[in-house]
């Protein structure tokens, strides 16, 4: 089926916020002592909104490891928490591990660390029992839509959980921007951590 121009464009900009992001971050990235700093900020942030109202419990956080210029929010975490691998047809399976075993993972070659596919499950969040899910993200908007890289893994993954999971994403403040081009299939996130402020979604 062929595309309608109004889709190609949203599309075609959205590639070219990708690439012109991931070459900023990158940047940041080089500034060893400023990456350090930002990153501290939004793992102390992230955890003061986990604690806020009493622990989150480890089987019900899922996060992911650092890769590329993403921030690492997993240093030294206590407990198990769950972890994404990639699956056929753009599906996220999940992993729980604790932080010695997550030393031990092998990385793959397209750089992420994931555990074997025999040892990887699907998300089992109810309403009842909810999971805290923290995104990666290249950018996000005033309006909690989020810029991811484009494989589409993610948004899949809230689409199908988003009754059962509270999404957050933890970025820099100086990656919050106005407005993002989305697409129908682009979904929004209920919170986000910058190194500044804890910003939450209430229409969601």
């Amino acid at each position: 089926m062929t595309a309608l121009p109004s889709q190609i464009s949203q599309k075609a900009q959205k590639q070219a916020l990708v690439k012109n992001l991931v070459e900023s971050r990158q940047q940041i990235k080089t500034n060893t002592k400023i990456f350090k700093l930002i990153e501290q900020k939004l793992r102390l942030n992230l955890n003061a909104f986990l604690t806020r109202d009493g622990t989150v419990a480890p089987t019900e956080l899922a996060s992911y490891l650092a890769f590329g210029s993403e921030f690492d929010l997993n240093d030294e975490f206590t407990g198990k928490r769950w972890f994404p691998k990639i699956a056929q047809k753009r599906t996220l399976l999940w992993f729980c591990a604790d932080f010695e075993q997550v030393l031990k993972l092998n990385t793959h070659p397209r750089g992420l660390r994931e555990a074997n596919e025999a040892e990887c499950f699907e998300c089992n969040a109810t309403t009842k029992n909810p999971w805290t899910v923290v995104v990666p993200a290249l950018c996000v908007d005033q309006n909690f839509h989020r810029l991811g890289y484009g494989g589409g893994f993610y948004d899949k993954f809230i689409s199908e959980h988003q009754l059962a999971i509270f999404t957050i994403v933890c970025i820099p403040e100086q990656f919050i921007i106005k407005s993002l081009p989305f697409e129908a299939h682009d979904m929004k996130v209920n919170c986000i951590i910058t190194e500044d402020r804890i910003i939450l979604n209430q229409q969601l």
